[in-house]
């Protein structure tokens, strides 16, 4: 779920007191309660400020001094953690803004997340919130972790020590703020946010925060939902002018209840897609899994600072076998291997002898005998213009034996001596899950070597950082279109226009349409297609009949003037028979296009997003295969293209089984003109499709068969 609800008011300037409190209150605290757990916590990791427990029938909570009312401590205070029960919450609120505390934690439930009581509660907190200026992180939440500070404002046992690091985390989710700090990855945390339901501070107010913040390098979100989607965007934006990475899980990959949309692009345009689509254009790195997370927070941390100088890939391993995996894992994940220059082959060819045949991903296994060999082959890969990262698949599993660890250390040294020496960043991963070898994690770790784990983790982890770093500068240019409005034609006050009135906005933006000619009458019919030459297909011209096959209203391949009169008196009576009162205006007479690939090129115009372009397989293969790429409009040629080629329909339009290659050029052009005019008309247009859209072979260009506009109500 994607939604814009930004709140105004709500005073962001006190972020800094709720990240790195000089003071705290617990509102609520006893020893077995929430706040007791929260106490505990901070006193556990050495927290320096002042700790305030608050509770009317106690006098004293873990040795501390208790205070019967927020009012009763004698001093300031930054912030307050509230251990109270939801309806309680509001009311706390009051006592904190005249106490003058500025920030506060909320861990209860029984907020917006149970329905139209815990709604109210929750509007009512919010309204108090943003009235007096209060961050707060919550409700339902587990609380704030900051490393750098030591403190430990939360509502689960924790133990920060040796688990600081670059790394910000913002997660709805409290088991996932649980799962990743006990993942053994050895790269650490500058802070961890479990931010609840967002009744104050937002997902991207914490992403501007650790934008700002000098411990933090890499920001990582795992989020149910995407509650201020224009606030998230510039926060990620602004993320990206400071070179801090924004990695992104999120859940409702699958979701199944997509509205019924009458457009096929409106139904492939998934919630999902969309919100690939919103993370893509605002630069940020979308991933599947928690071990894809991961990983990917651990390369970024390294890629930052020491890009990949190209899109190229080289991947080594001692192994066949291992080569082999990383080819096919790789290929999977949309890795794009460097293809070697023929230097390169050649210099590998005389390195490896006999031991193997030079490829990408190279197999190695000279090395386990001649770590000299190995050396200098990543050593070619470095001076290989292609290569932009190398990556070294090496088993580094925690189980590894004493023989075993002795067999290769020196790979290890080797990839920690030629980080220091070679331009090309290198990588290592282990291709098993599960931990890293410590003597050898820490080599590398010393070294300044990202280490992965899981070939298909890291993979897809490789491909994400090649991305970001490659597109980082193209995320920082605002959307934009090189097409110039055409004269505007004007789309009346109909749902959804006319397929003839639909072909004449296409074709204002150059997009090419079959010879047609407008008729009333079966003999008008028959005169036309004399004109246009045989054979010929008629098509009732309706804006009330979306799918005009269903309805029987289209008729192809008419070959003589009897057959044509015929289908004229056909599907007009099919069209009043299928939809009674519908708007007919006339009949199009349009010459049969010869055959091509037929593919689909739509807009699906989201209310909180705006318009998203859709690519993919057309005909009666739309829905059948789902094989669609959508981007948010406006859209360069170049991303275009890389819509095209993503498809796994692209083969077929490079040619495929001895047949003509389809022109490319000429649907990367339409897809970029469609861009355009979906943001031309962003405010006028709900849904458009093309489908299809015959792409004819290399260098006769593409011809649009069917158009369906729906307006905007």
């Amino acid at each position: 779920m994607l939604t814009s609800s930004p709140r105004t008011g709500t005073s962001c300037d006190n972020i800094a007191r709720l990240m790195a409190p000089r003071s705290i209150a617990i509102l609520g605290c006893s020893e077995n309660n929430a706040g007791g757990t929260a106490l505990q916590n901070l006193l556990a990791n050495g927290y320096k400020g002042r700790i305030y427990p608050v509770h009317p029938a106690h006098d004293s909570v873990a040795g501390l001094d208790a205070y019967p009312t927020l009012e009763s401590i004698p001093a300031d205070v930054d912030c307050c953690i509230i251990a109270l029960r939801a309806e309680l919450v509001p009311d706390a609120i009051d006592q904190l803004h005249a106490k003058g505390i500025s920030a506060a934690v909320i861990f209860a439930s029984g907020f917006g997340e149970l329905g139209e009581h815990g709604n109210a509660i929750q509007a009512d907190l919010s309204r108090k919130l943003a009235e007096y200026g209060i961050a707060a992180c919550g409700p339902n939440c587990l609380g704030v972790l900051s490393f750098e500070h030591h403190t430990a404002m939360y509502y689960a046992g924790i133990d920060l020590e040796g688990r600081r690091g670059p790394i910000g985390f913002v997660s709805h989710s409290g088991s996932s703020c649980i799962a990743v700090t006990n993942a053994d990855r050895g790269t650490g945390f500058s802070y961890v946010i479990s931010c609840g339901n967002e009744a104050g501070l937002s997902v991207a107010d914490y992403v501007r925060f650790l934008a700002d913040d000098p411990a933090t390098e890499v920001i990582g979100l795992h989020l149910e939902a995407v509650r201020d989607a224009a606030g998230l965007a510039e926060a990620a934006r602004y993320a990206l002018t400071q070179n801090k990475p924004v990695v992104v899980l999120k859940l409702g990959r699958t979701d199944a209840g997509q509205r019924t949309a009458a457009a096929h692009s409106g139904a492939l345009a998934t919630p999902h897609a969309l919100a690939e689509a919103y993370f893509a254009r605002h630069g940020m790195i979308l991933v599947d899994s928690l071990e894809e997370f991961l990983e990917t927070c651990e390369l970024m941390v390294h890629l930052r600072s020491n890009p990949p100088t190209s899109d190229g890939v080289a991947v080594t391993a001692v192994s066949g076998g291992m080569a082999g995996l990383s080819a096919d894992i790789g290929t999977e994940s949309g890795v794009r291997f460097a293809a070697l220059t023929d230097q390169t082959r050649q210099a590998l060819t005389h390195t490896l002898t006999a031991h193997s045949t030079p490829a990408n991903p190279l197999d190695v296994t000279l090395a386990l005998n001649d770590p000299a060999a190995y050396r200098r082959c990543i050593e070619i890969l470095d001076e290989d213009p292609t290569v932009g990262l190398i990556v070294v698949c090496q088993g580094a599993e925690p189980g590894l034996n004493e023989q075993q660890r002795a067999l290769y250390a020196p790979i290890g040294h080797m990839v920690a001596d030629l980080s220091a020496t070679i331009r090309t960043p290198i990588v290592s991963f282990s291709p098993v899950a599960g931990g890293l070898e410590p003597t050898f994690n820490r080599l590398l770790r010393s070294a300044g070597v990202a280490h992965l784990m899981g070939a298909v983790a890291s993979l897809k982890a490789v491909r994400n950082g090649v991305a970001w770093c490659r597109g980082r500068e193209q995320s920082l240019v605002p959307p934009h279109t090189s097409i110039a409005a055409p004269t505007r034609l004007p789309l009346g006050d109909q749902k959804t226009l006319s397929e003839h009135r639909g072909k004449q906005l296409l074709a204002s933006y150059g997009i090419a349409t079959p010879k047609e000619i407008m008729v009333n009458s079966a003999s008008e019919a028959a005169e036309a297609a004399d004109q246009l030459g045989y054979p010929v297909v008629l098509k009732v011209d309706t804006p009330d009949i979306t799918h005009k096959t269903d309805a029987g209203i289209v008729a192809l391949g008419l070959t003589t003037s009897t057959q044509v009169r015929d289908a004229y008196t056909t599907i007009v009576e099919n069209a009043h028979r299928y939809a009674p009162g519908a708007r007919i205006n006339g009949v199009s007479v349009q010459e049969l296009v010869r055959p091509g690939i037929e593919m689909m090129i739509g807009v699906k115009n989201d209310p909180m997003l705006g318009p998203a372009v859709v690519v993919g397989a057309g005909g009666i293969y739309t829905e059948i295969l789902n094989d669609v790429a959508v981007r948010l409009a406006p859209i360069t040629p170049q991303q275009a293209e890389d819509m095209i080629t993503s498809l796994r329909s692209y083969p077929l339009l490079r040619g495929a089984r001895g047949t003509a290659p389809a022109d490319v050029k000429a649907l990367t052009d339409a897809v970029h003109a469609v861009g355009a005019l979906a943001w031309h008309y962003r405010d006028e247009i709900e849904e458009l499709d093309i489908n299809p859209a015959v792409v004819l072979d290399e260098g006769s260009g593409l011809v649009a068969l069917d158009a369906l506009v729906v307006r905007k109500d």
